[in-house]
């Protein structure tokens, strides 16, 4: 028996070494897992280009493009599945617009929408997003397909919020948010489903004696917790970048490469959660001469990367253990859309002036 074993091995050996010296990418655990999934995978991203002075709403495929989506001004969120594109943004002009998504290019118009920021499909639902309008008043909203969920809250602190994010867990839609307080002012928050719902307020960042705000950017959701990544501004002095676990005390992100660019609009940081590290995406400051520039970075778990020639990052993504930015880098005096991948930089092509990658989602489809 031992003979047989013996000689079963030394066969298996043999023959794997063969195997491995006809193709050495097909030995491995990286060609395994991408013969698996049906090839390497792709990369998407969504934004929007300028064409003779006009915004034009496209996403890109592993770096061809741009594909235009009807009647789209801009494209802010990205995602796939079963083989289909879904995106969400908004259409008409640059001065006036409306939600809506799209799904491979055909659009379908959100009700009561005047802007649309995320994106998500569950069970056969299109999940999207953002402000809804009704009676003339502003309130976060989402939409399963295009059905209105408006969300209201029993102290109005959701009228005219600001939408930031989104994220499903199972049958729960959570939206992220800023709203103003009772002392007027901005807070980072959330909703749970719809209306009447509570609103979360974020942990805020404690400084004695100091005037706080704060915003929300993004949202995630990783083994069931929420992570938030969001800004902070204290007294009139300065910005902070935060990313925030439920029911944790906010992290704040720094760099020693130079200041946080940082705002309480909403619009500066993504958040992601791979094999339990905490993936952020967003911008620096450098002086330069009597000026200043901004550098495209990403921090894991609160160590900062600078990325090669950029301006802004607005996404990010990992999918094994590979990082996947997109946002835009200078070209002259205006800014163009790129991603990198591993810090490596590919340049989105697509209009005649400047253009904005504003979401990234890389999948085996």
């Amino acid at each position: 028996m031992k003979k047989t074993i013996t000689g079963f091995i030394f066969a298996v050996m043999a023959f794997a070494l063969v195997f491995a010296a006809c193709d050495p990418m097909e030995g491995s655990f990286k060609a395994i897992k991408e013969k698996a999934r049906g090839g390497k995978p792709k990369v998407y991203v969504a934004g929007y280009y300028y064409e003779n002075s006009a915004m034009h709403a496209c996403y890109w495929v592993d770096g061809e493009g741009p594909f235009d989506l009807n009647g789209g001004v801009e494209a802010k969120a990205i995602t796939v599945a079963g083989g289909k594109v879904y995106v969400a943004g908004t259409y008409g002009t640059s001065s006036s617009y409306s939600g809506c998504y799209w799904v491979d290019g055909a659009r379908s118009d959100l009700t009561g929408s005047s802007d649309a920021v995320a994106i998500a499909y569950s069970n056969g639902n299109v999940y999207t997003a953002g402000i809804g309008r009704i009676s003339a008043t502003n309130y976060p909203s989402y939409w399963i397909n295009r059905s209105l969920h408006p969300i209201y809250d029993s102290n109005f602190y959701s009228i005219n919020s600001v939408v930031s994010g989104m994220a499903l867990s199972g049958s729960d839609v959570y939206v992220l948010g800023t709203t103003h307080d009772n002392d007027e002012a901005l807070r980072a928050c959330y909703w749970k489903n719809e209306s009447p719902t509570p609103v979360t307020f974020l942990k805020e960042y404690q400084e004695e004696n100091e005037y706080r705000e704060s915003s929300t950017c993004d949202m995630t959701i990783f083994n069931d917790t929420i992570y938030v990544a969001g800004v902070f501004r204290v007294g009139s002095r300065y910005y902070s970048y935060f990313y925030w676990k439920e029911n944790s005390e906010p992290t704040v992100l720094s760099s020693d490469q130079g200041s946080v660019n940082g705002d309480t609009n909403g619009t500066d940081l993504a958040i992601t959660v791979s094999k339990g590290k905490v993936y952020v995406a967003g911008s620096l400051i450098r002086a330069v001469g009597p000026g200043h520039t901004y550098y495209a970075c990403y921090w894991v778990d609160g160590k900062d990367t600078v990325l090669a020639d950029g301006y802004e990052a607005k996404s990010i993504a990992v999918l094994d253990n590979v990082v996947y930015v997109a946002g835009t880098y200078e070209d002259g005096y205006e800014q163009k859309a790129c991603y990198w991948v591993n810090g490596e930089r590919t340049i989105l092509p697509g209009g005649n002036s400047s253009s904005q990658a504003n979401a990234i989602v890389v999948a085996y489809e």
